[in-house]
């Protein structure tokens, strides 16, 4: 028996809400190292947690795909905020991350965004999206594509480094 996935979109919406108010409480308090990105880190994961639980509350097959699509700017942004966060944190004011580092990060998360969103014509970040179940527990399966592989690669390596 699966639950209905508007539970699941209670609890993604109830994560991003936690998420906002942590970015408001960072960026309130006394200046650390790293204050900033660790607050882009935090928002990146609201707006991924936020798409998330339109993704499980909307009930057509099209309609998750595209919050599914919506996700991956957050998705980017998330893990190489982190990143940045940790640089900024160890190195504090004496080393701290070029600002060309958000530059490129912003540009990433813009490029594989528009790529997710068009994703229908070049099948690089989904090469199939299969239904599961039925509405109210439908979910959907997704099938992923080369630049899926390569952005979970890098990724993933930048956490394992931080």
């Amino acid at each position: 028996m699966h639950l209905p996935t508007y539970w699941l979109s209670v609890a993604m919406a109830m994560a991003s809400l936690a998420s906002f108010a942590t970015v408001w409480r960072t960026l309130h308090l006394p200046s650390f190292p790293g204050q900033r990105s660790f607050a882009l880190s935090i928002a990146a994961t609201a707006w991924w947690a936020a798409a998330v639980a339109v993704e499980h509350g909307t009930g057509t097959v099209a309609g998750k795909v595209f919050w599914a699509e919506m996700a991956w700017f957050g998705i980017i942004l998330t893990p190489g905020a982190w990143v940045l966060f940790i640089w900024n944190y160890i190195h504090g004011q004496s080393r701290p991350a070029p600002r060309a580092a958000y530059g490129a990060l912003f540009v990433m998360a813009l490029l594989v965004w528009g790529l997710a969103l068009t994703n229908g014509a070049h099948h690089l970040l989904y090469v199939a999206t299969v239904p599961v179940g039925a509405p109210p527990a439908m979910t959907v399966d997704y099938f992923h594509g080369p630049l899926y592989f390569v952005m979970a690669a890098l990724f993933y390596m930048g956490m394992a480094m931080s």
